[in-house]
């Protein structure tokens, strides 16, 4: 180990220690978790990057973490404490570790060659920058800037993950068929909330998943600005970069983003962050294989602790990489490279008899169920779908390479009977198309349009220099914009999209979110508003303030939070007695009292004008 070496490997175990002692102090003030948990992604990717390329150590570092919190919020559940101070153990834990390990190694520090690492971080500059930025103003807007966050689903996922925080991990009073995202989301807001004032909780907690969802965006855009710039070797350094700039902006997209924002799929965007990193893994068999194996492998579990139906995708690309391997390869897996291929094999039967079959016995029929979902049509996936194959046969022909071509066959194949499976679910409906074959489609419809992208400009690549190349990768970008536009963007997606990001409330108004927070007090008597600010912005406020004293996901007050017209004092009634306990009323209408008065004779039903 010469001189040089020793001074950048302790430059870097300084940095990770700083980020450490750094992310600790926030955390065990009250702050959020983003700095140690950013230390903790950053150990692995550099642990990994020690013999991996560094575009390969990223997704394995962030599917690693993902799935490693998956099994360890089950397994930290029994242990004493409260869920922020087992999170922080486990962070703390993984970039000691690290840290000692790089500490006695012998071998050279690898790090990223700078003139690469200077035109990735170019490209990944603006999505960050913005994506900070929205960060920040959220942190800052006192609960203003949040309701884009707070849709559709979002409400049901606040209180599993609140259930989650309070059982201190994934215990057997709550189970979950797709536990990750609960804890993903109590682990936001766990450091600091056992100081919150109860009336606090739900502002509190919200602009802490708020910062989590953009963040994981962000997450989203470099990994797509990673596929493009491993797929796009053959470019000069301006045009890699530039390529991979654009490519990033895709999980941006009202078609991505927006629709996940409006419809509160969380889910989705985690979704999203596996399928490319498992892409990646695809794309580094060939020199990688074990690594790509092991990566497929932790793909696999978080698509399952995220939405399991697509957990056919890595598990088909992963057997795929097995059967191919030539019999060399398997003549090298001795030792420690036995242990990891073992390893990675074993985890995936484990969790899926121990953890997915029983949740899918438990939960299954909710499969065939409907929910708010945008109006895409199989015709619009179909699309899609067509285009990407013929931009990866196009490939094929141009390079004389499969590796694409044979991907996407697989994850279209493997895909496409979990969409049978979700059909199957909906025998006796009125239509087999509906809210999990749509959501199933359309997210591999999001995924495919990073492909469609990155192929579109390597075809360029292939076609030569000057006009040709431009008119290429001109018809690339309307091509895929096109692609986004089928079915056109919502208002609500657009108005979402861009609630996230611009420091205006796009979604709900500033006097609608501040009502909500005033009256989500878990401990004092359930409260909802009636012809107080507008009848949508009053059933968003009420859905909130009904769910959040629901016991369980069985509980029949829930119903209320999806189906209540407030301005009905029939509904009312029938709210109180639901509740069990007295309901408060908020309402600017003087004329409600005498209303409620006349249509609950019992009483239960407390009026406030304001």
């Amino acid at each position: 180990m010469d001189l040089s070496d020793r001074r950048i490997r302790r430059v870097v175990i300084v940095a990770l220690v700083l980020g450490l002692v750094v992310g600790l102090a926030v955390d065990i003030a009250g702050g959020a978790p983003w700095v140690l948990a950013a230390t903790a992604l950053c150990a692995v990717v550099v642990a990994a990057g020690q013999r991996l390329p560094w575009t390969m150590s990223a997704a394995l570092g962030t599917m690693l973490l993902l799935a490693g919190y998956s099994l360890v919020v089950r397994l930290v559940q029994p242990l004493p404490g409260d869920l922020a101070t087992k999170n922080r153990v486990v962070l703390a834990a993984v970039v000691i570790v690290v840290v000692v390990v790089l500490a006695v190694s012998r071998r050279p520090l690898r790090l990223p060659a700078r003139r690469p690492a200077i035109g990735f971080g170019a490209a990944v500059l603006p999505a960050t920058a913005v994506v900070l930025a929205a960060v920040v103003g959220v942190a800052l807007s006192g609960g203003a800037r949040v309701a884009w966050s707070m849709q559709n689903d979002a409400v049901w996922n606040t209180m599993m993950s609140r259930f989650l925080w309070a059982d201190g991990g994934l215990g057997p009073e709550h189970p979950n068929v797709s536990p990750l995202i609960p804890a993903l989301l109590a682990g936001s807001y766990a450091p600091g909330r056992l100081s919150v004032a109860s009336g606090d909780l739900l502002l509190h907690d919200v602009t802490r998943q708020s910062e989590l969802w953009l963040l994981l965006v962000l997450t989203t855009c470099i990994l797509a600005a990673a596929v493009a710039w491993r797929s796009l070797r053959s470019l000069g350094p301006r045009g890699r970069s530039a390529s991979a700039l654009a490519v990033s902006a895709i999980p941006a997209l009202p078609y991505v983003a927006g629709y996940s924002f409006q419809f509160g799929f969380f889910n989705a965007t985690v979704v999203l962050i596996a399928l490319l990193a498992c892409w990646l893994f695809w794309l580094e068999v060939a020199e990688h294989r074990l690594a790509a194996i092991g990566g497929l492998s932790a793909g696999s579990v978080v698509l399952l602790a995220t939405w399991a139906p697509l957990a056919i995708v890595p598990l088909a690309l992963g057997a795929l990489v097995l059967v191919t391997a030539p019999r060399p390869w398997w003549a090298g897996v001795r030792g420690s490279r036995l242990v990891v291929l073992v390893g990675s094999l074993g985890v995936l039967p484990a969790y899926v008899l121990g953890i997915t079959l029983p949740d899918v016995l438990r939960e299954g029929g909710a499969l065939g169920a409907d929910g708010a979902i945008m109006a895409i049509q199989p015709y619009h996936v179909a699309l899609v779908y067509a285009v990407a194959l013929a931009v990866a046969f196009a490939q094929r022909r141009a390079t004389g390479s499969g590796t694409t071509v044979v991907g996407v066959v697989v994850i279209l194949l493997s895909s496409g009977v979990a969409l049978g499976y979700l059909v199957s679910r909906r025998l006796g409906e009125a239509s087999l198309w509906g809210y999990y074959p749509a959501k199933l489609a359309w997210l591999i419809a999001a995924f495919l349009l990073v492909l469609i992208a990155i192929g579109g400009v390597a075809l360029a690549v292939r076609a030569g220099r000057g006009r040709t190349r431009a008119l290429l990768v001109a018809a690339t970008a309307v091509v895929v914009i096109g692609l986004t536009l089928v079915p056109r963007p919502t208002s609500g997606s657009l108005a979402s999209l861009a609630s996230a990001v611009l420091p205006v409330p796009l979604v709900v108004s500033t006097e609608a979110a501040h009502e909500l927070f005033a009256h989500s007090d878990p401990e004092e008597t359930l409260t909802v508003v009636s012809r107080d600010v507008t009848p949508t912005e009053d059933a968003f406020i009420n859905n909130w303030l009904i769910q959040q004293s629901a016991d369980g996901g069985l509980d029949p007050i829930r119903l209320f939070g999806y189906l209540l017209d407030a301005s009905d004092p029939a509904q009312l009634c029938s709210l109180a007695a639901e509740a069990g306990d007295a309901l408060v009323v908020v309402t600017r209408d003087p004329a409600l009292a005498a209303e409620v008065g006349s249509a609950c004779p019992s009483g239960g039903v407390s009026v406030v004008v304001r």
